[in-house]
């Protein structure tokens, strides 16, 4: 496996814990705690857990495609953008979790910034054998 794969596998796996499932699962309440946000129904917190999964589909055409020899830029720019942009929103908030999930996704955002400096890195594999 090689380093890129591995990011998109974390990315993955993150994005289905920590964005996609809570949003398209958890009731309207408990979203309204987690996130601080007030909603008159549950739509809002549907269509956002929506459109993580469509981030999802494209992590995952990436994933396949360095498995498969190739590098994955189109998944590498939109997961740039995407974390990025989510870990600059995140660290003005005010409450600790949001600044812990700052964290997450600017570490991921900052190792998509390596694979596409570096791509011939980032598709070497890890572990030779």
């Amino acid at each position: 496996m090689s380093a890129i794969s591995l990011i998109l596998t974390v990315k993955i796996v993150v994005t289905v814990i920590l964005v996609a499932g809570p949003f398209l699962l958890l009731p309207r309440p408990r979203l309204e705690t987690m996130t601080g946000v007030s909603a008159t129904s549950g739509s809002l917190f549907r269509l956002y857990g929506m459109a993580a999964s469509a981030l999802l589909v494209g992590y995952g055409v990436g994933l396949w495609q360095s498995m498969n020899g190739e590098f994955p830029w189109a998944a590498v720019l939109m997961g740039l953008v995407s974390n990025a942009g989510a870990a600059g929103i995140l660290a003005f908030a005010r409450t600790a979790s949001s600044r812990v999930y700052a964290v997450i996704f600017g570490t991921i955002g900052l190792l998509l910034i390596w694979a596409a400096l570096s791509p011939t890195g980032a598709m070497h594999p890890l572990l030779s054998g």
